[in-house]
């Protein structure tokens, strides 16, 4: 059965429709064209539609990065925490042993018959070892044990009454009795839990506490005595609820932090400089006492280069007060930006990386508070808050977007003549931005550009901007750009193509302002002849 003319001519419609395809109305003086006359049809297949806000830009971003809009502004913002410092990394009570003993005045001496011993209370003093000046006023304790231990020299068994006048429950001394045997293991152990230590400074003694002690016993007959008995008081796992005293002007260590700030990934690249860069340094206290924060080192870091951050920011050391509550929280805030360091020229290098190693000095101030205090459950805590504000300029600002090319079988591809790239684009950025079109093998490997130029100088024009560098008006273009014979010649062997812009503020602006609002669209179709392989005067003969 033969095709007519209407048939073919319905086919080709039903082609055309397929790739979005304009008509042909009228087939006309067939006889002026070749034997060979072959129908081709102009196509035209969309390749995609490209939106791109800023924050697109910076989807490598570290994950301690964020994009935080403020009044439809941009900025960037990074956050990061120094280790918090606990009570316990700044006073512990250490374990520790005392020990003393009881004799007889004018001993030794001889009892020739039974002889009742009675020694009054005698008081020994024992000073607390304290790392640096910290002088005790009382304790709280939530833990431990105070164990007196007993040896009788004179082998006499003993009453002891034991008065420990540095611990109290309440207004109450804690108090003790002992039958100390002779060959036993003699010992009380004290808890600590819920009990106050009080202790006492002089201006030759540091931390003393004071405990009282009676013996009550019989010498035999004919017996020699002198020393009575040894003791020893030691101090095991204390824990403290809080603690009070002069903790002097010793060191804390508050710690060393590096954090990321990668801000643009491996996918970006070029330069990109802040107008107005800030770190703030939000400060909480909850210990007792003042401190003044010290940063012993403030840097950044690129490529294994170190850039220090330099100013009168660092310079002056920071006092942090301390709470104005019993028990409460003092917050403070240390601001670096461009008025008091380098900071902006830190950024310039775009660095990898922060390091931030900072100290504080306690109650450096004068006249200094001699009373201070620490709950276990104080600490100070200091967090770093970067904020980026998308005030910025940019040079050669690369990025890349690579996408999925529909498939094209080579049957068809053979049939494809010419095709014409069409690129429409909508810019509501205030930056020129260069672009390049790559189409790329199976292994990701470029097979030809659509642009010859290899420096990316084809550019979509900046949206136009105020004086403040906010954008006022889009710019529209578009551009038609015949594919190489390169790419035709291989459009079967394509599989991704990719996207490549390269952004640059205006010449004429210092810097530019990014609004939420701000965006890039791109969209791109292919144009192309089709070789049916339909001779039309073939079938016009079999008609006839």
């Amino acid at each position: 059965m033969k095709r007519t003319p209407t048939i073919i001519l319905k086919c080709f419609l039903v082609l055309l429709a397929c790739y979005q395809t304009s008509c042909i109305s009228e087939l006309t003086n067939l006889d002026s064209y070749s034997d060979s006359l072959n129908i081709n049809i102009p196509g035209s297949l969309p390749m995609g539609e490209f939106n791109y806000s800023f924050e697109d830009f910076l989807t490598e971003m570290d994950s301690s990065v964020n994009v935080e809009s403020r009044d439809g502004n941009l900025v960037l913002v990074v956050e990061e925490k120094l280790n918090p410092q606990k009570a316990e990394d700044i006073i512990s009570i250490d374990d520790q042993q005392f020990t003393d003993r009881i004799s007889l005045n004018n001993s030794p001496f001889e009892v020739n018959e039974d002889t009742p011993l009675n020694i009054p209370e005698e008081r020994f003093e024992f000073e607390l070892n304290m790392e640096d000046d910290i002088l005790l006023d009382s304790v709280w304790f939530k833990g431990g044990v105070m164990a007196l231990e007993f040896e009788p020299i004179s082998d006499l068994p003993l009453d002891a009454n034991i008065v420990v006048y540095s611990l109290k429950d309440g207004e109450r001394v804690h108090k003790e009795n002992l039958r100390i045997e002779t060959g036993e293991s003699n010992q009380i152990n004290i808890p600590l839990t819920y009990l106050t230590g009080v202790f006492e400074n002089e201006s030759q003694v540091k931390n003393r506490f004071t405990l009282g002690m009676a013996l009550q016993g019989n010498i035999p007959a004919n017996r020699t005595v002198g020393n009575i008995l040894e003791f020893r008081v030691k101090l095991i796992d204390v824990q403290y609820k809080a603690v009070f005293g002069d903790f002097g002007h010793m060191a804390i260590d508050m710690g060393q932090t590096s954090f990321d700030i990668d801000l643009f990934g491996d996918e970006l690249e070029g330069d990109m400089k802040f107008a107005s860069p800030s770190i703030t340094f939000n400060v909480e206290n909850s210990f007792g006492f003042p401190f003044r924060l010290n940063f012993k080192d403030f840097s950044a870091q690129k490529n294994e280069e170190e850039y220090k951050l330099k100013g009168m920011a660092l310079n002056q050391n920071t006092l942090v007060p301390r709470p104005m509550e019993f028990k409460g929280k003092s917050l403070h805030q240390i601001i670096i930006d461009n008025s008091n360091s380098n900071l902006k020229e830190l950024l310039d290098v775009m660095p990898e990386s922060f390091n931030v190693d900072a100290s504080a000095t306690v109650n450096d101030m004068e006249p200094f508070p001699h009373s201070n205090y620490l709950f276990d459950d104080s600490e100070a805590k200091v967090s770093v808050n970067m904020e980026l504000p998308f005030d910025i300029a940019m040079r050669k600002f690369g990025f890349r977007d690579t996408v999925d090319f529909f498939s094209l079988d080579e049957k068809f591809t053979s049939r494809v003549k010419k095709a014409l790239l069409e690129i429409r684009t909508k810019n509501e950025m205030p930056l020129s931005i260069g672009f390049q079109i790559f189409f790329l093998d199976k292994n990701m490997e470029v097979i030809d550009s659509v642009f010859t130029d290899p420096d990316i100088n084809n550019k979509i024009g900046a949206a136009e901007v105020d004086q403040n560098g906010t954008v006022t008006s889009m710019m529209q273009e578009k551009a038609y750009v015949l594919l190489s014979d390169k790419l035709m010649d291989r459009l079967s062997d394509i599989h991704y193509y990719s996207m490549k812009l390269q952004m640059n503020t205006p010449s004429e602006m210092e810097s530019v302002a990014f609004r939420n609002t701000d965006s890039l669209s791109i969209k791109v179709a292919i144009h192309a002849d089709i070789d049916t392989g339909i001779n039309v005067r073939d079938n016009i003969n079999e008609r006839m």
